[in-house]
């Protein structure tokens, strides 16, 4: 948890304590969920992209289903595209998440 914690924080410029339980609490929920399938690297990653575009947006996405069937490059390319809306991405996030995707798939090797 400690690891998302210090990569979300080089995005988010301000993180109180409630950020910081709610980070854990995602890093949680996602090992618990996905820990067989995935490392640490690769639930850093996702715990980042959850924090940023909430729960409910992750949950509607094709990502946890793609993960489920082990499906990785699909993972790795909806992470680039997703935000909260579900739309394309706006550039002000194309770092964070080619970090994300980084991260992400340097945890597939």
């Amino acid at each position: 948890m400690e690891r998302a914690y210090q990569f979300i924080s080089q995005f988010v410029s301000i993180l109180d304590s409630d950020d910081i339980q709610h980070i854990g609490v995602i890093f949680h929920y996602l090992s618990g969920t996905f820990g067989n399938d995935l490392n640490e690297s690769q639930l850093v990653a996702l715990t980042s992209l959850v924090q940023d575009i909430g729960f409910d947006s992750f949950l509607e996405s094709s990502i946890p289903q793609a993960i489920y069937n082990h499906k990785y490059i699909i993972v790795a390319n909806q992470m680039l595209t997703y935000n909260k809306l579900g739309r394309s991405i706006s550039i002000s996030k194309t770092t964070r998440r080619q970090a994300e995707l980084h991260l992400f798939t340097e945890g597939m090797k």
